[in-house]
């Protein structure tokens, strides 16, 4: 393996980082794939590293390797591009975000009208749990350059402000800890996680926070939206998720809902397959 201590890469933003190894090994493990095949991958793709490489080329090489040989574990690498392809729209991620947080007990709602102490307010997920009660803002964007912003930080949090005034005078929310959180899939800038830190705001991101970030949850949970199903087609993601069908386990739970697409037995049956493998622990 050649000296890859000094190489620099360029950013999706432009700017200059030196090649963290650690991060590419990570990424690889939270695929799936075992030792042995991390380990083959970054020694070949190590090869063909050089200053200037983007980190675009080197997602895409990494991809290139996984597929080669377990198309499974290129699907989970691929879970942050597979989102972006789940719609151009915010809806299916609302679906998607609701559907993760039930797998961690939450009772969940979207896209509901509920009123605050001044004026009414579409929510994107209401999450409920015992003594729990959260208001959950879901920023989609579908471009790479999509960021949250503090201008987000500031509009969710005034508008959880008044969700609360009007929740705190509920008969039975005296003892309920209410939260408004933010939920991208892409990034926050530093002075929107300044700012929602300060005001008691949760963020959520495809990178933060650091340990329970939203890639790790999906990879905890194994929550994979169905766009990392290799065999469907652009078309057949879209009348999917039009239809309220945004993840793998949907797929599962409802194989009857593939009857939405006109699909051979044969196609059915890989997208089921696939479907399973995706998470399998």
């Amino acid at each position: 393996m050649k000296d890859i201590g000094t190489i620099q890469i360029v950013k999706r933003n432009g700017e200059h980082a030196l090649f963290d190894i650690n991060k590419l090994r990570t990424s690889l493990k939270r695929s799936g794939a075992d030792d042995e095949r991390v380990a083959s991958v970054i020694s070949e793709l190590t090869e063909q590293l050089h200053n200037g490489i983007s980190t675009k080329a080197i997602y895409k090489k990494a991809f290139e390797l996984l597929k080669a040989t377990t198309s499974v574990h290129a699907s989970r690498y691929g879970v942050k591009q597979a989102l972006k392809k789940l719609s151009n729209t915010g809806y299916p991620f609302e679906h998607f975000i609701g559907k993760l947080l039930e797998k961690q007990g939450f009772e969940t709602t979207v896209g509901v009208v509920v009123p605050g102490k001044c004026v009414t307010h579409e929510v994107d997920v209401f999450a409920l749990r015992e003594g729990e009660h959260y208001m959950v803002e879901c920023k989609f964007h579908p471009s790479k350059e999509g960021k949250c912003d503090v201008k987000n930080s500031l509009y969710v949090h005034a508008r959880f402000i008044d969700l609360e005034a009007y929740w705190q005078i509920q008969p039975g929310h005296e003892n309920r800890k209410h939260q408004g959180w933010l939920v991208t899939n892409t990034r926050f800038t530093t002075d929107a996680i300044d700012y929602a830190t300060c005001a008691g705001l949760r963020l959520l991101s495809w990178d933060f926070p650091h340990g329970n970030a939203l890639r790790d949850q999906i990879s905890e949970y194994r929550h994979y939206p169905i766009s990392c199903i290799d065999v469907l087609q652009k078309a057949e993601i879209k009348i999917l998720a039009d239809n309220d069908r945004v993840t793998v386990d949907d797929l599962i739970d409802d194989p009857s809902s593939l009857a939405l697409l006109k699909l051979s037995d044969t196609r059915r049956k890989r997208i089921l397959e696939e479907a399973r493998m995706l998470v399998a622990k």
